[in-house]
């Protein structure tokens, strides 16, 4: 959940002051690296689990396959919505 944050060093810092000495966070998200994206911008797309626009779906290789909706509900993207992105 850490990728749809605004502010993600808040967060850590919030949890690294709560946690007990000696704890253990475990934290897990998106990489950004990963192969299906290296493969969506080789090809001059998107990342699959990011997005320019909170409208409209632009840019991902899915648009090939008819697999999106220009716009969801009230407008606002709820799959692609991540805030920050991270890689290893």
């Amino acid at each position: 959940m850490i990728e749809h944050l605004f502010d993600p060093d808040h967060f850590l810092d919030e949890v690294y002051r709560v946690l007990k000495p000696e704890g253990i966070f475990v934290l897990s998200t998106p990489n950004l690296a990963s192969i299906h994206n290296r493969i969506a911008l080789l090809f001059g797309y998107q990342p699959f689990s990011m997005n320019p626009s909170s409208r409209h779906r632009v840019g991902h290789i899915t648009e090939l396959f008819g697999l999106h909706a220009n716009s969801v509900g009230d407008g606002i993207i709820r799959e692609f919505d991540h805030v920050r992105l991270f890689n290893l």
